[in-house]
């Protein structure tokens, strides 16, 4: 299986003094997109090194990119929000190693899936560069495409209140594990949850193909489908037919 580095920016006790502003912490959004990118990301077959361990005190940088590079992993993403002492300023953008052309790749992807998925502005990409205040060691001393994603700015106020938000936190988990199912070529599948429930009762007969065929790779956006399996176009009786095919291929 493909190895990943998910890096949450900072750790528990980074705010107070800094990183947070008001009853915010930068790392409370992510940690928490952390968690929902490192489950999205083993649902979509990958293996997942956390280099900032979840709901924990912060790693030192130094420590962190040691042991990025020890784990060998292929790829990694780290999640960061945004302050500005220009309240105005908003939006996403994602940082890459200036001479890293897959880094810079990376980004891009990442750019265009915020682009697709955030409701706040885009702000393009960033190059991090030596001998200025965007030298980020975890772009520039990491051994792999390596990309930092600013998701939003918590010293505007519309940007905190989406940082602060469930659903924005998931678009954002989206974008990490999407971006790197894109990179790979991998087709990217959604993380089914356990309270999105269908508009009315359905009867598990027509459930059970569903959740066959997206156990087994074959049905992308499992919640998506859930909704709809009882629309007036009998999505089950498709899902049906094709998890009997499956099942017969299977045998063989």
């Amino acid at each position: 299986m493909t190895r990943i580095c998910i890096d949450i920016g900072h750790g528990s006790n980074t705010y107070p003094p800094s990183k947070g502003i008001g009853d915010f912490a930068e790392w409370s959004f992510n940690n928490a997109v952390g968690r929902l990118a490192k489950e999205l990301a083993e649902v979509n077959g990958f293996t997942v090194y956390l280099s900032q361990p979840l709901n924990e005190k912060e790693v030192p940088l130094e420590t962190r990119i040691n042991r990025i590079n020890k784990t060998v992993c292929e790829v990694g993403f780290s999640i960061h929000a945004n302050y500005a002492t220009n309240p105005s300023a908003s939006g996403h953008e994602f940082w890459y190693w200036h001479t890293n052309e897959q880094g810079r790749k990376l980004a891009s992807i990442a750019d265009a899936n915020a682009i697709a998925l955030l409701p706040n502005k885009r702000r393009g990409l960033k190059e991090s560069k030596p001998s200025t205040p965007y030298d980020f060691g975890i772009l520039r001393r990491t051994k792999m495409p390596f990309v930092l994603g600013e998701f939003g700015f918590y010293s505007n106020p519309e940007d905190l209140k989406l940082l602060k938000s469930e659903q924005f936190q998931m678009l954002c988990a989206k974008v990490v594990v999407k971006t790197i199912c894109d990179y790979f070529g991998k087709p990217f599948r959604t993380l089914p949850q356990s309270n999105v429930t269908p508009p009315k009762q359905i009867p598990a007969w027509k459930v059970e193909p569903l959740q066959r065929l997206y156990k087994d790779g074959l049905v992308n956006d499992y919640n998506d489908w859930l909704l709809k399996l009882d629309e007036a176009a009998p999505n089950w009786l498709v899902f049906t037919m094709i998890d009997r095919l499956n099942q017969e291929l299977k045998k063989k």
